[in-house]
């Protein structure tokens, strides 16, 4: 029987290995592909601690080889199946299945998707799903924006102190934003608003150029050198339904990732909270392992 098995290989998954290694945790990481997460799809971080400057991949191969120099156990595994046992929880993959006293639910989030022509083509030339990680690669540019939440017209507002213009682009006529921030977007002088309007493609050569729209059903184009992407994003949450859950799909824990159901910790993307970014997914599975480590120590 296992310590604890790690559902889900990103930063907050390795970084809670690197802790429960050093714990002398009996631990096992299950992550579906590669370890690193969404930010393998990241081709520039700048706002990574002591990294000043790299991308996801890299940033990720070094956290897994830290997790690995100190013993930490990652394995290629697609978890389809897990259930509550008498002495802990039992988590199927395709091949095998693992018995551990503890879980901790690392298993992420997926940017929501615009879903047009171009969008895979030009991410990371152009697409970016994060105005904090990205903006400052657009600085004196001409940036979109596009949704119409709190999190668009943050994005928006981030950006407009950086670009030279910002457009936010809403299907609708009004921003479903807190009456403050749309307040500070209208107080802008470098943001414009695009109303009724919808991204049809992005286009481009060997980066993005710009942006074709449809407004009040006429087509037109945007010029512009990059979108910020602000529709939402989708927890992977498929295997974990009967756990508390915001209105979202977020699944609930506090800041120690300790969740309602005794045994069970959540960590980084899947969490219901605010900020995500890498560095909070990281300090996500640090607190995470440690609450584990108490947790083990008391039952």
């Amino acid at each position: 029987m296992l310590d604890v098995i790690i559902i889900g290989g990103g930063v907050a998954g390795m970084t809670a290995a690197i802790y429960a290694a050093r714990a002398r945790l009996d631990a096992v990481v299950l992550e579906r592909a590669f370890p690193g997460g969404q930010a393998l799809e990241t081709p520039e971080i700048e706002n990574y601690p002591a990294v000043p400057h790299t991308d996801g991949i890299t940033l990720s191969n070094l956290i897994a080889e830290q997790a690995k120099d100190l013993g930490a156990d990652i394995r290629t595994a697609d978890v389809v199946a897990w259930e509550k046992t008498e002495n802990g929880f039992a988590v199927q993959t395709a091949n095998e299945t693992l018995h551990s006293r503890a879980l901790l639910i690392a298993a992420g989030a997926t940017h929501r998707p615009l879903g047009v022509k171009g969008e895979d083509l030009y991410r990371g030339k152009g697409v970016s799903y994060c105005a904090t990680c990205d903006g400052r690669f657009y600085k004196d540019k001409t940036v979109a924006v596009v949704g119409g939440g709190n999190t668009a017209v943050e994005d928006a507002l981030y950006l407009s102190r950086l670009c030279k213009q910002v457009y936010l682009i809403h299907r609708r006529n009004t921003l479903r934003a807190s009456r403050a921030l749309q307040e500070q977007v209208f107080a802008s002088e470098n943001i414009t608003p695009v109303w009724n309007t919808t991204v049809q493609e992005v286009v481009g050569d060997s980066r993005m150029s710009g942006l074709s729209l449809l407004t009040d059903g006429k087509e037109n184009h945007l010029t512009a050198d990059g979108v910020f992407v602000a529709v939402g994003v989708i927890p992977n949450n498929a295997l974990f339904a009967d756990l508390p859950r915001d209105e979202q799909g977020f699944l609930v824990a506090d800041e120690d990732g300790i969740s309602p159901t005794a045994g069970i910790f959540v960590a980084g993307d899947i969490r219901a909270k605010k900020c995500r970014q890498l560095i909070t997914a990281a300090g996500d599975g640090a607190a995470a392992m440690s609450a584990i480590e108490r947790y083990l120590n008391e039952i």
